[in-house]
């Protein structure tokens, strides 16, 4: 069960947040080239958007009420800029919910640096399985979801 909601999960993760940033389904609280982006002499920024939401597309899970999973650091890295910390606000969700609604909910935000990213680590504090009633707490062997993959921050973007 373990290996499919971790699967499930890193599938869904950054597909989804790009997506729903593109179609404008979260918000974009921040402009670009206010606050810490940090503006060059022409008016470009230095740093771009990155938005992260998270949601779920589980086949059937027959008896289980909900997953609710628990992050309280959300990391991207950089060959060039070494790890980077996107967020420290812990969250909880509940992925059976949101695949139920069919909702994105939104990981986190920020400007960051432009440049290409190759990971994305979240700190999940706990997962806990919901199954008749019954809490089940599932564990993740490093207490970190580790997700491979391609992220270009572009400037003013």
């Amino acid at each position: 069960m373990q290996k499919l909601l971790i699967g499930v999960f890193v599938m869904v993760l950054i597909a989804v947040g790009f997506a729903a940033y593109k179609y404008g389904l979260l918000s974009k609280n921040t402009p670009i080239g206010q606050e810490e982006t940090g503006n060059m002499p022409n008016g470009q920024s230095l740093k771009g958007r990155v938005v992260l939401g998270i949601t779920d597309a589980a086949a059937s899970l027959q008896n289980i009420n909900s997953i609710l999973l628990s992050v309280d650091e959300v990391r991207l890295h950089s060959q060039t800029k070494g790890w980077v910390t996107v967020s420290e606000e812990p969250k909880q969700y509940d992925l059976l919910q949101l695949k139920q609604s069919g909702t994105v909910s939104l990981l986190s935000e920020a400007n960051l640096e432009a440049g290409t990213y190759d990971q994305i680590r979240l700190a999940v504090d706990k997962v806990v399985v919901v199954k008749a009633g019954q809490n089940l707490e599932a564990k993740l062997p490093s207490n970190d979801l580790k997700i491979i993959g391609k992220i270009v921050v572009e400037q003013g973007k």
